[in-house]
């Protein structure tokens, strides 16, 4: 029994093992035929793509072919369409020359009926037969368009319809003009006439002024204009009879500036002019000349002047000079000293080396021929903003509040003479001649024959004459360059 159980032991473990291992090679052939089945796929996926491949290379191959085919199917129908424009171009162009030439032999005929219809018109004395070519005009123009087939171009000639009439009527204004001179009133009349109408009463032509008034008006305007504003300089009064400059009156200088002698030539000023119409005005401040401490708020003496330019001969040349010249005559109870006629000869000059303007102003008795006061006026634009245009003296007061000495020393600027400057000669034929300013400005005075005197002013080369009455007016003013 021990024997037979161990046989059967043995027998049972031997069929386990041949079990076992039927069972691992049939899971070995189980995964060699999974890997089968999955490099066959595998296999099969390459062979898809191949065929893929090939697929789409033919396809290309064929596209090609195909547009190979169409394209050279379509050569022979481009190459007609080509042919087809050119011809049209062609055609077209021969049919516009002939259009143009059509039409210029169209204009060619209504400009010989035009022609022919003016002769008509000009040579006929029949009132009816001046209406003659334009209906003549205006027939031709229809029965060519009507001969004419329907096209744009045919509708386009009809449209300049207006045009030709316009045409027509220049031609007729032209054949009047080169027959001579005629009398269009006359014309006129008869046209009017043919209406029915009258024609209108001749203008009446209102005079125009002087040319003289007219000038005088506009160099009005001109000094109004361009001498308006606010003006900061010296003021310097000449000696006649010396030609130097006179300091001012120990009256207005400070005792201590005496005592170092150091009186002022002229007077430092500060002056606006204005103006409308004919009324020129001015106003202005002197400033007092002080020294010390005083000098911090500067004291000052204000002034006023205006003149009618109405009653005065005033010019304006053309190299910007300007002149104001008025009479003055005195009446008959002054006394025999001051009886006689002056004239305040003012002369306005431009911007030069001295400031923005030079203002020359002479006294002249032109009965005795002399020179009575010349003043020299030497200024510089200035602002309205500043003291003492902006901020005057209070009543009861001169101090200027603002203005200082130094303010007053840069804008007004250093005096334009010196003490020794200037010179006087006299002629035995009574003209008298001075020369101010180192020689930059000549005044001169002489006699004219029949009496009166010419006076001239001059600044750097150019200036302006006058010649005045005994009486006092003046009569002439001439340019001198």
């Amino acid at each position: 029994m021990g024997a037979d159980a161990a046989v059967v032991l043995q027998t049972g473990g031997l069929q386990r093992a041949l079990r076992d291992r039927v069972a691992a090679q049939e899971a070995a052939d189980e995964d060699d035929v999974a890997q089968a089945a999955r490099g066959g796929d595998v296999m099969r996926e390459d062979r898809d793509l191949a065929r893929d491949h090939r697929e789409k290379a033919r396809g290309d191959v064929l596209l090609r072919d195909r547009a190979v085919r169409a394209a050279a199917a379509a050569a022979p129908g481009r190459a007609a369409a080509r042919s087809a424009a050119a011809d049209r171009s062609v055609a077209g162009a021969r049919g516009r020359r002939a259009r143009r030439e059509l039409a210029k032999r169209r204009r060619d005929d209504v400009k010989r009926v035009a022609s022919i219809r003016c002769d008509t018109f000009l040579n006929s004395t029949d009132p009816t037969a001046r209406a003659a070519p334009r209906r003549s005009l205006r027939v031709t123009n229809s029965i060519t368009v009507a001969g004419n087939p329907a096209n744009p171009a045919a509708l386009a000639r009809a449209a300049m319809a207006s045009y030709m009439r316009w045409y027509l009527i220049f031609l007729l204004a032209r054949a009047a003009a080169l027959t001579g001179p005629q009398k269009p009133n006359d014309r006129r009349r008869a046209r009017l006439e043919q209406r029915g109408l009258s024609p209108q009463p001749p203008l009446k032509m209102v005079a125009a002024p002087p040319d003289a008034e007219l000038a005088s008006s506009l160099a009005r305007r001109t000094l109004l204009t361009t001498q308006k504003g606010c003006w900061a300089g010296w003021e310097v009064a000449f000696d006649t009879r010396t030609g130097r400059p006179k300091p001012l009156d120990d009256a207005y200088v400070a005792e201590e500036l005496r005592e170092w002698g150091q009186s002022p030539l002229g007077w430092e000023t500060f002056v606006e002019d204005s103006g409308e119409d004919s009324l020129w005005q001015r106003s202005g401040f002197r400033v007092l000349p002080e020294a010390g401490c005083a000098a911090d708020e500067v004291a000052v003496a204000p002034f006023s002047w205006g003149v009618d330019l109405a009653s005065c001969r005033v010019v304006a040349s053309s190299h910007g000079i300007l002149a104001a010249d008025s009479p003055r005559r005195p009446s008959g109870e002054c006394g025999q000293a001051v009886a006689q006629p002056f004239v305040d000869v003012r002369t306005i000059f431009g911007p030069s080396d001295l400031g923005d303007r030079i203002r020359v102003d002479v006294k002249v008795d032109a009965a005795s021929c002399t020179i009575i006061s010349c003043v020299v006026c030497a200024e510089h634009r200035d602002s309205s903003t500043e003291p003492p245009f902006s901020s005057p003296p209070k009543p009861g007061s001169a101090r200027a509040k603002g203005l200082d000495s130094s303010s007053v020393s840069s804008r007004c600027g250093p005096c334009f003479v010196s003490s020794k400057d200037g010179a006087a000669s006299f002629d035995e034929d009574g003209a008298t001649k001075l020369e101010l300013v180192e020689g930059l400005i000549h005044v001169w005075l002489a006699p004219r024959i029949g009496g009166g005197a010419d006076v001239g002013v001059v600044l750097g080369g150019r200036g302006l004459r006058r010649s005045i009455a005994a009486d006092g007016d003046v009569v002439d003013v001439g340019r001198i360059s």
